[in-house]
């Protein structure tokens, strides 16, 4: 009955493999669908959470897991009757037109979108000055050995990785590079240069509105993860643990008998680095998981920092501008190194070189100094505490800080 159950199953790996399971093929194939099945189960309300976010990548092993199921079939297919769909009468036009298709689609996507930014230009553009048509922004660069170089470029020059968002789980290989720019970066177009300007009109008497406060938290956590740097610590520090737990709870779920046959298959299973990075942006970037994440910064402290003294030690920026940071802990930095929802988590943005914004947890000791201030503008003169912020977003920086002018003219004539 259970073997009748699975090979009803329509075969995700494609007509291709069709073939007649024997029962243990059948039964460890369940055996790995409950294990995934309790893990999501087990991470559904989890993401939030410092100590158990790293299991966010289980929602998605099931699908790369099925390579595992190949390899239990592939003996099997040999003598399988079913004949590809490439061998019977017909198809050969399909495949031509298929193949056309193809051919064209990768054209076109190799020649555009290949430089897709990681933070968008017309957020940089906001800390640049135009000259000759364009938007110069100062640079700062420090390169393998150490060196530091400052050099002025345009913003449509820098803050870009070359296919970083590329996927091949979806039709439109530049998917997620459209979705930025459609659903993301406009947000930090229009929708932020209105809240700057009704911050610069009102001055002292501005308060953040749940419209603002929405947009506000989009921006926040999209640019978080978008960045090479969120993607890298998943890959490098969670990724290796939830894939040794996703293997051992495979293993303790099947029988001995099966567990002695199979067990080389499930400990030699990794996924790419690009299956990784799929799996990432489905998950981070899929609507509900979004707008959770959003929701939580939405009812979080907001403050607006204006800062007094721009003009001589304003906000600077980088490719990766959102700095997210412990309040306890001093050197702990990130957001999967703290969790969203931590009361002692804090992100600090800065909109333009005069003015920024902060989410702090509405729980906690803390919360008790800034709830005064929630949605509302306090203004900074503290030298000392902008070069803070600076340092650390500058420290931060995937490859390239942004500093305005005049400062940046200032570090210019310092080096000479």
């Amino acid at each position: 009955m259970i073997a009748g159950a699975v090979t009803r199953q329509r075969n995700p790996l494609g007509r291709g493999l069709a073939c007649k399971f024997n029962y243990w093929d059948n039964l460890f194939e369940l055996c790995l669908f409950f294990a995934f099945k309790a893990l999501k189960v087990l991470c559904s309300d989890s993401v939030y959470d410092k100590r158990q976010i790293y299991y966010i990548w289980s929602l998605h092993l099931w699908q790369y897991i099925m390579v595992i199921k190949l390899a239990v079939q592939k003996p099997l297919a040999k003598r399988s009757s079913y004949k590809p769909a490439n061998s019977r009468a017909g198809c050969s036009a399909n495949i031509e037109v298929r193949a056309l298709k193809s051919l064209n689609y990768n054209i076109i996507m190799k020649e555009g979108y290949v430089k897709q930014h990681i933070v968008p230009k017309c957020y940089l553009d906001r800390f640049a000055e135009f000259k000759n048509g364009k938007y110069i922004i100062g640079t700062r660069y420090v390169d393998k050995n150490g060196a530091v170089k400052l050099f002025q470029q345009s913003t449509a020059k820098v803050g870009y990785e070359k296919n970083f968002y590329n996927v091949t789980d979806k039709e439109d290989e530049k998917h997620w590079e459209h979705y930025l720019a459609n659903e993301i970066d406009c947000l930090f177009d229009k929708e932020l240069e209105n809240i700057i300007s009704s911050i610069t009109l009102s001055g002292d008497g501005f308060e953040l509105s749940k419209k603002d406060t929405t947009v506000l938290s989009k921006i926040l956590i999209s640019q978080t993860v978008r960045v090479p740097d969120s993607f890298n610590y998943v890959n490098e520090n969670l990724y290796p643990r939830v894939l040794k737990d996703v293997k051992q709870d495979i293993l303790n779920i099947l029988p001995d008998r099966i567990k002695k046959e199979k067990k080389r298959i499930v400990d030699s299973f990794e996924m790419s680095l690009q299956s990784q990075k799929e799996s990432y942006f489905n998950y981070f970037f899929k609507e509900e998981n979004l707008n959770k994440l959003v929701s939580i910064l939405e009812r979080r402290i907001w403050v607006v920092y204006i800062n007094d003294i721009s003009k001589t030690c304003p906000f600077i920026t980088s490719d990766n501008p959102v700095l997210v940071e412990n309040l306890d802990v001093k050197d702990r930095i990130g957001v999967f190194r703290n969790g969203i929802a931590d009361s002692s988590t804090c992100f600090f943005f800065p909109l333009t070189p005069s003015i920024a914004v902060a989410n702090y947890s509405s729980k906690g000791m803390f919360s008790l100094s800034v709830e005064e201030l929630n949605r509302k503008v306090f203004r900074l003169d503290e030298e000392q505490y902008i070069i803070m912020r600076n340092n650390r977003i500058m420290n931060q920086a995937f490859k390239h800080s942004f500093i305005p002018q005049p400062l940046y003219d200032f570090l210019i004539q310092l080096n000479n």
